[in-house]
């Protein structure tokens, strides 16, 4: 097979797990003689100085990032997740604090996105919560936000809310990277520290201090 080292590279890194031997050498048709050359040459190219290596165990094979580099890729990665839940976060909550009463399904209907995990983080800290069922099919929880709300931001009604449609236009700068904050003296770096594997805490935005009023000078 031409490029059978190249083609076996791509499946490996394309599997994003583990692949069993037997696996490739079945659907490529080819035979363990081929296959251990091939990772011969795979295994120079991923030596102990690259980024990524090829990890080959119990007749399995998977690329890893090389532990050498894990301080460093740990603290990008966990910027970037800290950003995208930031994002999320505020996302559902402004979702629900302009449209409430609403269900998680019409969340998730104006998001694209599944909304479970964020709805629990924001009733954990009590700045939403269920406010009565919707009359339809399954009677879905209805969604609203708290006093709690009212009090972390330094707002007196939801009428002191900014437009939704600038609320919006902020939020899609936080898809750029941007350090744009939803509420203007909230800095996005600042609103969750929670990283997969620690769903259960609280983000360390949602546990701080009474925010600054939200303004509403772009109305």
């Amino acid at each position: 097979m031409r490029n059978l080292t190249q083609t076996i590279e791509a499946l490996i890194f394309s599997s994003g797990r583990s692949i069993d031997k037997r696996e490739i050498t079945k659907s490529l048709d080819i035979k363990k003689a081929e296959l251990d050359r091939a990772l011969a040459e795979l295994k120079e190219k991923y030596d102990g100085k690259s980024g990524v290596l090829l990890l080959d165990f119990n007749d399995k094979l998977q690329f890893s990032s090389n532990p050498t580099y894990g301080d460093t890729i740990a603290d990008i990665l966990v910027k970037i997740r800290e950003r995208e839940l930031s994002k999320v976060l505020l996302e559902v909550l402004a979702i629900v604090a302009y449209k409430q009463p609403v269900t998680r399904l019409e969340i998730e209907d104006l998001r694209g996105f599944n909304s479970e995990y964020a709805l629990q983080m924001l009733q954990k800290v009590n700045l939403i919560e269920v406010i009565g069922r919707k009359d339809a099919i399954g009677r879905p929880s209805l969604y609203g936000t708290t006093d709690q709300f009212l009090i972390k931001f330094n707002l007196r009604t939801l009428d002191a809310l900014p437009s939704y449609d600038d609320v919006l236009a902020r939020l899609k700068v936080l898809d750029d990277g941007a350090e744009t904050s939803l509420f203007r003296e909230v800095d996005v770096d600042e609103i969750a520290k929670v990283s997969a594997s620690e769903e259960d805490e609280v983000p360390d935005f949602l546990k701080g201090e009474t925010f600054t009023e939200i303004s509403s000078d772009d109305e």
